[in-house]
């Protein structure tokens, strides 16, 4: 898939960041179906999960309205968490996916096999969150894999360009993260429903594996996704992405 731009990466990094996206949206998505159809919350979606809270605020149920709250927080944290790890490890991969490898672990530890816990879905939140930190862009493409509605935007947007004679086709890798999800949640669903007691030790067991394979990707192509330490060479300062 081509890029467009002073700053085109070379195609097996563009490969290397595709393959990352996928692998880690779909985690997210299973962890979010197998987490929604055992709470009714969302581990990943927080747009969801403040829509929730907003509604159980506007009808006085604070008793719902304190959990989401929670969550949200938890889920910030955890995009804290994990961007401290990438800035300590100078933006390696692997010691950050051995965090959400852990943290998955735990959940499905303290997790009955057909519900959800608050302190489990706490976990599953900062989890999540901090997957986040990994992948962050592929070259110049910001990039978000535990929620898509911002890479749906910019794929709406880069059409939107591509229809009216641009031909730039960076945009169309933001379908990547939305497809990992949809395949995840379905396979999440499918793992809820047929085997419960190994639906959270599924993507726990997938982030390991993925763990496991950036031990083999250089220092330096890793830091190449993680927004802060792609800055161009020579930049004045870093620069930063929204998801």
């Amino acid at each position: 898939m081509p890029f467009d731009g002073p700053h085109r990466p070379e195609p097996n990094i563009v490969g290397i960041g595709v393959g990352l996206a996928v692998v880690l949206s779909m985690i997210a998505g299973m962890t979010d179906a197998v987490g929604f159809i055992r709470s009714r919350d969302f581990v990943s979606f927080m747009t969801g999960n403040t829509t929730h809270l907003a509604i159980a605020v506007g009808q006085g149920l604070w008793r719902e309205a304190l959990p989401l709250l929670l969550l949200i927080l938890g889920f910030v944290l955890g995009n804290t968490l994990g961007g401290l790890v990438v800035i300590l490890t100078r933006g390696r991969q692997t010691p950050l996916l051995s965090l959400v490898t852990l943290l998955l672990a735990a959940a499905a530890l303290v997790s009955p096999a057909n519900a959800l816990s608050l302190p489990a879905l706490l976990l599953l939140v900062l989890a999540m969150g901090a997957s986040n930190a990994g992948l962050q862009r592929i070259g110049g493409t910001a990039m978000s894999v535990s929620f898509v509605s911002g890479g749906l935007s910019r794929f709406g947007i880069g059409l939107a360009g591509w229809l009216m004679g641009e031909r730039r086709s960076g945009w169309v890798i933001q379908a990547v993260p939305w497809i990992g999800m949809l395949l995840g949640a379905i396979l999440g669903t499918e793992l809820e429903l047929r085997a419960q007691a190994v639906a959270l030790w599924v993507p726990c067991a997938a982030m390991g594996g993925l763990a496991f394979l950036t031990l083999a990707l250089p220092h330096e192509r890793q830091q190449g996704f993680t927004t802060v330490f792609s800055a161009p060479s020579g930049a004045g300062k870093r620069r930063s992405s929204t998801g």
